[in-house]
Protein backbone atom coordinates (compact mmCIF):
# COMPACT_ATOMS: atom_id res chain seq x y z
CA UNK A 1 0.00 0.00 0.00
CA UNK A 2 1.29 3.80 -0.67
CA UNK A 3 -0.05 6.67 1.01
CA UNK A 4 1.25 9.62 0.03
CA UNK A 5 1.09 13.04 1.47
CA UNK A 6 1.50 16.04 -0.77
CA UNK A 7 1.69 19.86 1.35
CA UNK A 8 -0.38 22.01 -0.69
CA UNK A 9 -0.04 25.28 2.26
CA UNK A 10 1.57 26.86 5.48
CA UNK A 11 -0.90 28.60 7.34
CA UNK A 12 1.50 29.76 10.24
CA UNK A 13 2.68 27.32 11.82
CA UNK A 14 0.28 24.77 10.19
CA UNK A 15 1.72 22.61 7.40
CA UNK A 16 -1.42 21.91 5.26
CA UNK A 17 -1.80 18.66 3.25
CA UNK A 18 -3.77 15.75 1.60
CA UNK A 19 -3.32 11.96 2.08
CA UNK A 20 -3.93 9.56 -0.86
CA UNK A 21 -4.08 6.19 -0.11
CA UNK A 22 -3.48 3.97 -3.03
CA UNK A 23 -4.34 7.34 -5.18
CA UNK A 24 -7.68 8.44 -3.37
CA UNK A 25 -7.85 11.14 -1.61
CA UNK A 26 -8.45 9.95 2.20
CA UNK A 27 -8.04 13.21 3.89
CA UNK A 28 -6.70 16.31 4.60
CA UNK A 29 -3.56 16.93 6.98
CA UNK A 30 -1.51 19.41 9.66
CA UNK A 31 2.02 19.05 10.76
CA UNK A 32 3.84 21.42 12.93
CA UNK A 33 6.19 23.45 10.77
CA UNK A 34 8.65 23.82 13.62
CA UNK A 35 8.58 19.74 14.06
CA UNK A 36 8.45 18.78 9.92
CA UNK A 37 9.15 15.27 8.38
CA UNK A 38 11.64 15.92 5.20
CA UNK A 39 9.96 14.78 2.28
CA UNK A 40 10.88 11.20 1.26
CA UNK A 41 9.64 7.63 1.30
CA UNK A 42 8.84 5.90 4.37
CA UNK A 43 8.17 2.56 5.88
CA UNK A 44 5.04 2.44 8.07
CA UNK A 45 3.80 -0.04 10.44
CA UNK A 46 0.63 -0.31 12.48
CA UNK A 47 2.27 -0.57 16.61
CA UNK A 48 1.01 0.19 19.91
CA UNK A 49 2.06 3.61 21.34
CA UNK A 50 2.74 3.84 24.85
CA UNK A 51 2.14 7.64 24.76
CA UNK A 52 -1.56 7.48 23.25
CA UNK A 53 -2.14 3.76 24.42
CA UNK A 54 -3.33 2.95 21.38
CA UNK A 55 -2.51 1.10 18.03
CA UNK A 56 -0.89 4.24 15.39
CA UNK A 57 0.76 4.14 12.36
CA UNK A 58 4.40 5.15 12.98
CA UNK A 59 6.79 6.23 10.48
CA UNK A 60 10.11 4.88 10.26
CA UNK A 61 13.15 5.75 9.40
CA UNK A 62 12.58 9.42 9.99
CA UNK A 63 16.39 11.23 9.73
CA UNK A 64 17.45 11.86 13.49
CA UNK A 65 14.39 11.10 15.00
CA UNK A 66 12.02 8.20 15.77
CA UNK A 67 8.75 7.71 17.29
CA UNK A 68 6.75 9.45 14.54
CA UNK A 69 2.91 8.73 14.23
CA UNK A 70 0.04 9.63 11.83
CA UNK A 71 -3.00 9.86 14.71
CA UNK A 72 -5.50 12.63 16.01
CA UNK A 73 -5.27 15.79 16.28
CA UNK A 74 -6.82 19.44 15.57
CA UNK A 75 -3.93 21.50 15.18
CA UNK A 76 -0.27 22.27 14.74
CA UNK A 77 0.22 22.68 18.41
CA UNK A 78 -0.98 18.97 19.16
CA UNK A 79 2.06 17.50 16.96
CA UNK A 80 5.43 17.64 17.98
CA UNK A 81 6.47 15.99 14.47
CA UNK A 82 3.46 13.57 13.63
CA UNK A 83 1.01 13.60 10.92
CA UNK A 84 -2.44 15.27 12.02
CA UNK A 85 -5.14 13.44 9.75
CA UNK A 86 -9.42 15.01 9.42
CA UNK A 87 -11.15 17.48 7.29
CA UNK A 88 -9.33 21.05 7.25
CA UNK A 89 -11.30 24.20 8.15
CA UNK A 90 -9.01 27.02 6.63
CA UNK A 91 -11.22 29.58 8.94
CA UNK A 92 -10.06 28.68 11.88
CA UNK A 93 -6.41 26.67 10.50
CA UNK A 94 -7.35 23.16 11.91
CA UNK A 95 -8.52 20.10 11.44
CA UNK A 96 -12.26 18.83 11.91
CA UNK A 97 -13.42 15.17 12.54
CA UNK A 98 -10.25 13.91 13.46
CA UNK A 99 -10.74 10.70 14.89
CA UNK A 100 -13.57 10.18 13.07
CA UNK A 101 -11.40 10.36 10.39
CA UNK A 102 -8.36 8.13 11.79
CA UNK A 103 -10.07 5.16 12.76
CA UNK A 104 -11.13 3.68 9.29
CA UNK A 105 -7.53 5.16 7.87
CA UNK A 106 -6.08 3.08 10.98
CA UNK A 107 -8.51 0.21 10.27
CA UNK A 108 -7.27 -0.28 6.74
CA UNK A 109 -3.47 -0.26 7.35
CA UNK A 110 -4.13 -2.27 9.96
CA UNK A 111 -5.59 -4.66 7.77
CA UNK A 112 -2.88 -4.28 5.03
CA UNK A 113 -0.40 -5.02 7.71
CA UNK A 114 -1.97 -8.28 8.82
CA UNK A 115 -2.35 -9.46 5.01
CA UNK A 116 1.54 -8.69 4.91
CA UNK A 117 1.41 -6.50 2.16
CA UNK A 118 4.08 -3.34 3.26
CA UNK A 119 3.08 -0.09 3.48
CA UNK A 120 5.22 2.77 2.17
CA UNK A 121 4.58 6.42 3.14
CA UNK A 122 5.61 9.59 0.25
CA UNK A 123 5.93 12.88 1.35
CA UNK A 124 6.11 15.62 -1.03
CA UNK A 125 4.93 19.03 -1.80
CA UNK A 126 2.46 20.25 -4.52
CA UNK A 127 5.30 21.68 -6.32
CA UNK A 128 7.63 18.46 -6.15
CA UNK A 129 7.18 15.82 -8.61
CA UNK A 130 5.84 12.73 -7.63
CA UNK A 131 8.92 9.83 -7.66
CA UNK A 132 6.26 7.01 -7.99
CA UNK A 133 3.27 8.04 -10.66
Amino acid sequence: MLLRLIRTKTNGSAQIGQLYMDGHLTCDTIENTNHIIPTGFYPVRVTHSPHFDELLPIIDNVPSRSGIRIHPGNTAAHSQGCILVGEYEAAHNRLLSSRRTFNPLRDQLLATQRSHEPIYLEISSSTSPLAHC
